[in-house]
């Protein structure tokens, strides 16, 4: 999740926000992590970070 915060640069609060409605789609993480499977998901959700559409 810090990873993601960083790239998106955004809190963890509004990391958390933004997720919360794709959560069925991306799963739980294995801890703290999520897999390359979840984080493409998270990508196809919430745009590519630094590319505009």
């Amino acid at each position: 999740m810090k990873e993601l915060c960083a790239i998106y640069q955004v809190s963890d609060k509004t990391m958390r926000k933004w997720l919360e409605p794709f959560a069925d789609q991306i799963g739980k993480r294995q801890g703290h992590i999520y897999n390359v499977a979840q984080v493409v998901t998270i990508f196809n959700n919430l745009g590519v970070p630094g590319v505009l559409e």
